[in-house]
């Protein structure tokens, strides 16, 4: 990971040199890239709302802000990195120019996660990790925007080298995509009317001269509870209606039927 950030930052240095003047690329970038970018090391920053802090920050503090998770791979297989934030780097390039340009990055420690005594114990309920031995540690570099923080609970369980691997969700965040796998369709119309509609609260009895200046108004008064009411009573009756018909078309055929049941024979007296 260090080793490709390092690349294309490389690459961004080169690309600018080369635009400038394309004549001795190489030794001026030998040169040239040391005062390229400055490295500011902070404590604390905020990365897509989330708040991160150092292990060395946190010492006499009740909040924790340093357990950070990234997803990478571990000979082939895809798996989940736990650690704690040790430095916050940020590093400003092009930094004469009037644009501001800088990446922030993290180094980490990582828990080691292999072992029989040491690593990773997962219940299937609980994951749990040993504090206290580390692996990559030739690799501690993410980039701030990889990272995904994550909590750490004391595991009563298995003592006081073993925490507890808390994941959460963001909430409150206005500067992240909601979790929302539902996708609604948008449609407005492509027409518009131009009538003007008013609506014009106030007593029946007031004075409604002033409303007739642009046209005759017509004064409707009714409550609304009972009109929906009466929409009830008029939709059950249809109902009764119906039912009714399919009673009188139900004894009808029965009837009917009944009658040419009951009809003698035609029989030959010859």
């Amino acid at each position: 990971m260090e080793d490709e950030i390092m690349d294309k930052l490389v690459c961004m240095h080169r690309e600018e040199l080369e635009k400038e003047d394309a004549h001795d690329v190489d030794r001026r970038l030998e040169k040239g890239f040391a005062r390229w970018f400055k490295t500011h090391s902070c404590a604390s920053c905020i990365v897509n709302g989330v708040r991160y802090s150092t292990v060395d920050r946190e010492k006499y503090l009740q909040t924790q802000n340093s357990g950070v998770m990234v997803d990478g791979t571990h000979e082939g297989d895809n798996i989940e990195f736990y650690g704690v934030l040790r430095e916050i780097l940020e590093l400003q390039y092009n930094s004469d120019l009037d644009i501001y340009r800088s990446v922030v990055l993290f180094r980490c420690d990582w828990f080691n996660q292999v072992g029989k005594t040491r690593g990773v114990r997962d219940d299937g309920h609980f994951k749990s990790i040993n504090i206290q031995s580390f692996w990559y540690k030739d690799d501690p570099f993410i980039l701030a925007t990889q990272s995904k923080k994550i909590f750490y609970l004391q595991d009563t369980s298995l003592g006081n080298e073993w925490r507890i691997v808390q994941k959460f969700e963001h909430r409150n965040m206005y500067n992240v995509s909601e979790k929302d796998d539902h996708i609604f369709d948008v449609h407005q119309d492509d027409n518009c009317s131009d009538t003007e509609h008013e609506v014009h609260e106030g007593n029946a009895d007031e004075d409604l001269d002033h409303l007739q200046e642009d046209g005759e108004v017509t004064i409707i008064e009714a409550n609304l509870e009972d009109l929906n009411n009466q929409a009830n009573l008029t939709e059950d009756s249809r109902d009764d209606a119906d039912e009714d018909d399919t009673i009188l078309q139900y004894c009808s055929d029965s009837g009917n039927g009944n009658a040419e049941d009951d009809m003698p024979e035609d029989t030959d007296d010859d």
